[in-house]
Formats: structure tokens, C-alpha cells, sequence
């Protein structure tokens, strides 16, 4: 049992810093950063005129609260009387997951896919100067990405 245990740390460990060694982006070589911005804005608009905001609000019944008995240090006892909680109003977007596929499918249509690039080591970042990558450059197999503040990025490509 303590051998699955250790195993199982570092899995988790792993598993868990995983999404921070990478970033997704939208990418067609040659693409401006400006190019992407505008694709973006326009499938956010497309995808909120063909899946709007669509509220459901759901009210979820209290939790039970079972009988109990409270005694003072004179030994005076009194029930409480089972009962139920207040109930928990949620409201949830029922379009939102529609709307993020319109939005991925539009941008497939604008010709762009998504890529996820690792993150560069130090050794790659120390070898090229700083910079914000303006126009996407050809991927191979050892670009990777420096984040560089927001939205900004700088692919390499050693």
C-alpha cells in the first residue's frame, strides 16, 4: 500500500502542474496577433447571435436537519424539531458549452486551429532576446512559448 502511495504523489504532482508547462493559443502561420484578435472578436459576437445567454435558474431543496435534543447544565432539555435548511438558488448559462463550440467552430472556419506549445526552459529563454511575437512564425517540433504578460506571447523555435 505505501509503494502505491508514493507512486501516486508524484502522479498527481504531475498531473496537476502539467496545464502550467503549456499554453493553448489559436495558430495559422503567418496569422498578426491582430489578425487572431479580430477572429476572436467576431466569433464571440457570432457565437452569442446563434447561442444567446440563456439563464436557468434551479432552486435545490434545503438540507435535512434531523431532530435533536439541547440541555443546559441544570439538565433542562428541549427538542428541536427536525426540519429542513434554507434552499440554495442556482443559475447557470445553458448555452455557455454551445457557444464555446460556435466560437471553436468559427475559428476552425477562419482557418485557425488550436495549438498547444510547451512552455521554454530557462536555457531556450536565456538564448533568444526578449521579444512579443507579432506574426505567428512555422511550428516545429521544439517551438515552444515564453508568456510575456497578459495575452502575450513570444514563440521560439530553437
Amino acid at each position: 500500500m505505501m509503494i502505491a502511495r508514493s507512486l501516486l504523489c508524484p502522479a498527481l504532482l504531475v498531473a496537476a502542474l502539467l496545464p502550467a508547462c503549456t499554453r493553448e493559443i489559436y495558430y495559422r502561420e503567418g496569422a498578426s496577433q491582430a489578425q487572431i484578435t479580430a477572429a476572436q472578436d467576431a466569433c464571440v459576437a457570432q457565437a452569442y447571435r446563434e447561442a444567446p445567454v440563456r439563464t436557468v435558474t434551479t432552486v435545490l431543496p434545503g438540507t435535512f436537519i434531523p431532530e435533536r435534543q439541547v440541555c443546559d447544565g441544570a439538565g433542562n432539555c428541549q427538542t428541536i424539531p427536525a426540519r429542513f435548511g434554507p434552499p440554495q438558488i442556482v443559475s447557470t448559462d445553458a448555452n455557455e458549452e454551445l457557444r464555446k463550440a460556435v466560437q471553436r467552430k468559427c475559428m476552425v472556419d477562419a482557418g485557425y486551429s488550436r495549438v498547444q506549445l510547451p512552455i521554454c526552459d530557462q536555457n531556450v529563454r536565456n538564448s533568444q532576446p526578449p521579444a512579443i511575437t507579432r506574426t505567428l512564425p512555422p511550428l516545429t517540433g521544439q517551438s515552444c512559448l515564453v508568456p510575456r504578460g497578459g495575452e502575450a506571447f513570444q514563440i521560439i523555435t530553437p
